[in-house]
């Protein structure tokens, strides 16, 4: 789990944070593979492969559930943080940004790599690289990537595709280039500031029909934790229309 720094004394861990890993597992195991597993595996490919191009071993970690939401992670100035997440409307998801805050670095470096839905990222990596910042990471590197626009698969289809991974693999050996030259240096990330307004509270909520079985599936899916694994026919306030639960 460590590498050589060629710019430190200290050996460095490569932390890479993905969001769907635990989807993606579970639907290998079952021996099939929904389109939204598919697209989930292949943003999870891009994270991937900037995180190995940086260089050593990763330790992965899923933010998928609100339980790992919560959690508090530390991190040194030996580590380097590659931290993946989705765009919403320009900003970071609301239900995310306690995450932001519950990072905590010591002059760690950090790798941004925000996905949106071939619309515009906006303020969303700005936004991460202030939040990161002021909890004691380096931003040293950001990019944004195209991934299938969690409403409608017409729009983004198919994204990431092979290119958009040979571009993020691209992306991880520069970022290794640079910081084995220069270490960890501050960038300009491009976003406003103020930012943009956050998306509101959405009016909507998944509603099962009789053909329901309650098989628990759409609850396990759900990244906000509001459809009861009970009886499915419970869904509770915070919807972000993310799809998860009718997609997966």
């Amino acid at each position: 789990m460590i590498f050589q720094w060629p710019v430190l004394s200290e050996p460095t861990r490569s932390m890479a944070f993905l969001f769907f890993k635990d989807l993606i597992a579970r639907s290998i195991v079952r021996a099939e593979m929904s389109s939204a597993s598919i697209k989930s595996m292949r943003v999870i490919l891009a994270f991937s492969a900037i995180a190995s191009a940086v260089g050593g071993e990763t330790m992965t970690i899923d933010l998928t559930r609100p339980e790992a939401r919560q959690r508090v992670y530390h991190f040194g100035e030996n580590d380097i943080l590659v931290l993946g997440y989705p765009v919403y409307g320009g900003r970071i998801p609301a239900i995310l940004r306690e995450v932001f805050q519950n990072l905590k670095g010591a002059e760690t470096p950090a790798i941004l790599a925000a996905v949106y839905g071939n619309r515009a990222y906006e303020d969303a990596l700005v936004e991460g690289q202030d939040t990161l910042t002021e909890n004691g990471f380096v931003v040293t590197a950001a990019g944004a990537f195209i991934g299938e626009h969690s409403y409608t698969e017409k729009v983004g289809t198919g994204r990431p595709d092979v290119e958009d991974l040979h571009a993020a693999a691209d992306f991880g050996k520069q970022i290794a280039a640079k910081l084995n030259k220069d270490g960890p240096v501050p960038i300009t990330v491009k976003g406003n500031r103020p930012y943009k307004d956050a998306m509101g509270p959405m009016p909507f909520r998944p509603v099962t029909t009789d053909a329901c079985d309650n098989c628990g599936r759409c609850a396990e899916k759900c990244p906000v934790g509001i459809i009861s694994k009970q009886d499915a026919k419970i869904v509770g306030n915070g919807c972000i229309l993310c799809a998860a639960c009718v997609k997966g």
